[in-house]
């Protein structure tokens, strides 16, 4: 089935929410997380005989909190790139001008990837 323009900007619009959503929601819950764990920190630390490994294991704490919360942006961010990539063929594909024509290569050609920057065959040979 054929998708009008306007169903593309949907389609375009929908993944972008859901992708906001999740950098939004990382942002939120970081936030909150550090916020929730600050407290009982500075109680802790301000305890002279265990403040010097309170404070490592608080410095790990948030090293941990930046790893994790930036692990999910840094994924959104490449599934977001790789979901613009099929529906621009999926929108070009749709487009019965451009089938058969060279214009629509719905996948990389075998050893490259779609920018043509990564050659892949030395680690994945292709037959």
């Amino acid at each position: 089935m054929k998708m009008d323009e306007e169903g593309w900007k949907r389609l375009r619009g929908f993944k972008r929410l859901i992708h906001d959503g999740v950098e939004r929601g990382a942002d939120f819950v970081e936030k909150h997380h550090r916020h929730a764990a600050e407290k009982p920190f500075r109680v802790l630390e301000s305890i002279k005989p265990i403040a010097a490994p309170t404070r490592i294991v608080h410095g790990v704490h948030d090293g941990v909190l930046w790893l994790t919360y930036g692990s999910i942006r840094a994924i959104n961010q490449a599934t977001e790139m790789a979901d613009d990539w099929v529906v621009d063929r999926l929108e070009s594909a749709d487009d019965d001008d451009n089938v058969g024509k060279g214009i629509v290569e719905p996948w990389p050609r075998p050893g490259q990837l779609s920018s043509g920057e990564v050659i892949l065959e030395d680690r994945f040979p292709v037959e």
